[in-house]
Order: C-alpha cells, then sequence, then structure tokens
C-alpha cells in the first residue's frame, strides 16, 4: 500500500530522502529539524489557528512522526511541544488530510526536486466549504542530500495571513 501523496503523484522520480519520507512504513518513524512559523492576527485568524491545533510563532525544533493504519498515514507534527496531528488518505485522485474540524483535499503537482500541493476542496464538521471561502495555500516539499525542506503558506480567501512555516526535516536514527 502506499503512501497518498506516491499514489497522488503516480510515476513521479522524487529524490530519495522526499522518498523515504513518504515510503509506506507500519512502523512510528520520526523526522525533526528547525521550523520558522509566521502567524496571521486577527479574529478569524485566530480562531482557525486554534481549532487545528497550530503552534504560536517563532523558530522551533518540529519533530514529525508518521505512522500508517492500513490506508492511512497518521502525522504527528510536534512544533517544540504544540502538537499538530492529521489523518492522510487518498481518495479520487486527491490527498485528504483531515486535522481538527477540517477536512483538505489537495492535488499535488511534481516539481522540479519535489512537489507542490494544491488545495482543490475542503470541509468544516463535515459541511462542504465553497470555492470562494477556501484558504489559499502555497505548499512544496522538496527533497535535500540529508532530507527533505518544506514551505507551508495558508493565507485567507480574502488575502490576510493564515500561517505559514518553513524549514528542514532529517530522519532520526531508529
Amino acid at each position: 500500500m502506499s503512501d497518498p501523496f506516491l499514489q497522488a503523484l503516480g510515476a513521479v522520480d522524487l529524490p530519495v530522502c522526499l522518498r523515504a519520507l513518504h515510503s509506506p512504513k507500519a512502523a512510528p518513524r520520526r523526522w525533526s529539524g528547525p521550523c520558522r512559523v509566521e502567524r496571521g492576527s486577527g479574529i478569524v485568524a485566530g480562531l482557525l489557528l486554534w481549532l487545528g491545533r497550530f503552534p504560536a510563532a517563532g523558530t522551533v525544533d518540529l519533530h514529525l512522526t508518521t505512522r500508517r493504519e492500513g490506508a492511512m498515514v497518521h502525522w504527528l507534527r510536534d512544533f517544540g511541544g504544540r502538537c499538530t496531528p492529521s489523518i492522510l488518505s487518498f481518495r479520487a485522485g486527491r490527498v485528504v488530510e483531515r486535522f481538527g474540524p477540517f477536512v483538505l483535499m489537495m492535488r499535488p503537482e511534481p516539481i522540479p526536486g519535489g512537489f507542490r500541493l494544491h488545495v482543490t476542496g475542503g470541509r468544516v464538521l463535515g459541511l462542504p466549504v465553497p470555492r470562494f471561502c477556501l484558504p489559499r495555500a502555497e505548499v512544496a516539499e522538496t527533497g535535500t542530500e540529508t532530507g527533505v525542506a518544506f514551505d507551508v503558506a495558508a493565507c485567507l480567501p480574502w488575502g490576510g495571513l493564515l500561517i505559514r512555516y518553513r524549514g528542514t526535516l532529517t530522519p532520526e536514527a531508529p
């Protein structure tokens, strides 16, 4: 059984470390590295970030633990003690990520050295989110010689920053 990202990407040739992050393993795997977090301001951004269990702004050590359970992959992002769990799956050619009361449907697109994600749909508390209300996201993962670089940015539909976090991850010894 393949990782949801690898299923959606198909036969794309990814760097070794990026493929390793997304390889299908039943046992938990941990990756870690520095991460810079920026948060949007305002009541709406604050409420959405709180509901999604996202971290405070600043530079933190990020620990990512991945664990397969059947066709789903559990991701636990630990931003210096603030944990943001999510469950990833593959459905209808897209990656589906569940976190808190939110569900995002994403389509990966290959780029040199990795892939970028496009949000194609969403749900809140099980209800569909109209396209004009979806967050705008710029998400990229690329392979490095020793790990993976990531840049995740989400903006509110009217343009204000929701959250951006970026950094690098390297695999921890088993």
